[in-house]
């Protein structure tokens, strides 16, 4: 189970055993969203406006993507990150490239929730007013 918080931080937990696995520690602030990208790699995205990419192998820092903006919310499907920031734009970050595949701005509020669709190709994305369910993956890449 991974879980981030707001003493800028986000852990990795044993579900077996109970306990930490990994604590990881270099976000300056609040750590607002969390996700497994596949098997091997985890993100987290904080308040730092940073999306930071882990090695779930040796619990440390593979790639750090310096978003602009704070990170609010994140959707993945194991080939790009999708982001929401407080400014009402979408990111979408492939793993080998330090800035954005796709960056456009969708709401004139902050992105508070992003769900991926089970098959990958919609995106619902919402902020505290509104909601829209677009084709944003096809649309944009």
């Amino acid at each position: 189970m991974l879980v981030g918080n707001n003493n800028n931080t986000a852990h990795l937990w044993s579900i077996k055993g109970g306990k930490v696995k990994y604590s990881f520690t270099s976000h300056s602030d609040s750590v607002n969203t969390v996700g497994f990208f596949d098997t091997k790699k985890c993100f987290t995205g904080s308040s730092d406006s940073t999306l930071k990419l882990w090695d779930l192998n040796k619990g440390n820092l593979a790639v750090t993507f310096l978003c602009g903006t704070k990170c609010f919310s994140s959707a993945t499907d194991g080939h790009l990150i999708y982001t929401g920031h407080n400014n009402g734009y979408i990111k979408f970050w492939s793993e080998n490239k330090k800035t954005p595949v796709v960056e456009k701005k969708i709401h004139s509020g902050s992105i508070s929730h992003l769900i991926l669709s089970s098959d990958n190709n919609s995106l619902v994305v919402s902020d505290l007013q509104d909601i829209d369910i677009e084709r944003y993956r096809d649309q944009y890449l």
